[in-house]
């Protein structure tokens, strides 16, 4: 009795032992089956993140009707809006990347090298910010009222101003936004200024001789903080002056446009017989107007010089430039009906219906960028 109660107990101890092996392997398996399922969900879920994520990041045209957009630059692949309150930076993929506050009230906004400058026309605020916007310098005030900037791709910066005692002036501001240097001009006003490099600048002044315009250009050493007369310039308005790659010096008058050796010896002379609509000099060979044509208004010719101001190339566009821009890469035309993408020699490269309103250009990687009040596109 004893022996078979023993082997009973014997027999059900292998029987739990058997069944809780079972068990165990039962729960083994649920476990395995519910990680995997996890498995699954996280790849599912990051994928569907992923495709999320790549839907955001394409998702032009970018609607900016609400941002009351005033300026638009590019630097790499950056894009960088100016609105009446923020600075707005974008992916060449439309990805939002950050926005603050400017401080300015009348913004204007401008590029070179690999910084973006923005200045409050006629008020006090200057600020400079790298391309990606999280690195930037503490903005500075000045003590009158600002009419124009000009920066270098060393970002040294020239800030004209008002003044209570003079007709105006230039300060010179370094990298850091040390400033370096101020010119005051008593007689005269100035119209423009340009870096021939980070000791010296070229500065347009006008005046009025005998009833007629006098400009004046002069070559600021920043340096030996001196003045030297180039040249004068009688019976024209200045408008804009650039130094080319040649350090040739390119003037734009309302009436002519002239280019300067850095002697001061007219190298070439053209009489512009209508009114400049647009001056593009941001490419250091080439000096791109869009002039209204004599016949019609309504119409605009496009004029290519090169950097000895001989007239390189021309061609009537058909319709109202609303804006120009140019780089290495070519020239970009927005007109109120059409976008257009020509090389220097005035072959078109690409063109494309202006449908929303467009009025700024840029170049983004090797794509138009244009921007309207509604919208930010790329064309491609």
């Amino acid at each position: 009795m004893g022996e078979l109660s023993n082997i009973n107990s014997i027999e059900q101890y292998r029987k739990k032992k058997k069944r809780k092996k079972r068990i165990i392997k039962i729960v083994i398996a649920a476990i395995l089956i519910i990680l995997a399922a996890v498995g699954i969900f996280v790849i599912n879920s990051i994928s569907k993140v992923n495709s999320y994520e790549d839907k955001d990041s394409s998702k032009f045209p970018v609607n900016v009707a609400d941002l009351s957009v005033l300026d638009l630059n590019t630097i790499d692949s950056n894009i960088i809006v100016t609105t009446n309150s923020e600075l707005c930076y974008y992916t060449a993929r439309a990805k939002k990347i950050t926005s603050f506050k400017h401080g300015c009230t009348n913004p204007v906004s401008v590029k070179a090298g690999q910084k973006i400058l923005t200045y409050d026309l006629g008020g006090y605020t200057i600020r400079l910010d790298n391309k990606s916007g999280n690195s930037r310098l503490d903005p500075i005030k000045t003590d009158e009222k600002i009419l124009m900037c000009k920066m270098n791709d060393s970002n040294y910066i020239a800030v004209v101003t008002e003044e209570s005692r003079y007709k105006g002036s230039v300060t010179v501001f370094d990298k850091k936004l040390n400033k370096l240097y101020v010119w005051h001009s008593a007689q005269e006003y100035i119209m423009s200024v340009d870096f021939i490099d980070n000791n010296d600048i070229i500065v347009a002044t006008q005046n009025v001789e005998n009833g007629d315009f006098l400009t004046s250009i002069y070559k600021i050493d920043i340096n030996k903080q001196s003045e030297t007369l180039i040249c004068q310039i009688p019976g024209s308005m200045a408008l804009d002056i650039s130094v080319k790659s040649s350090d040739n010096i390119m003037y734009a008058g309302d009436n002519t446009l002239n280019c300067i050796d850095k002697k001061g010896k007219v190298l070439n002379e053209y009489a512009l017989n209508s009114s400049i609509d647009f001056i593009c000099n941001s490419q250091k060979d080439y000096t791109v107007i869009a002039l209204s044509d004599i016949a019609d208004a309504q119409i605009d010719d496009i004029l290519v010089f090169d950097e000895y101001g001989r007239l390189y190339k021309e061609t009537s566009y058909g319709e109202k430039i609303v804006d120009i821009y140019c780089d290495n890469d070519g020239i970009i035309v927005v007109g109120e009906n059409n976008i257009s993408a020509f090389n220097y020699e005035l072959e078109s490269l690409n063109s494309y219906e202006n449908t929303n309103g467009y009025n700024k250009a840029q170049r983004c990687n090797d794509n138009i960028l244009v921007m309207g009040n509604e919208f930010l596109q790329l064309m491609d």
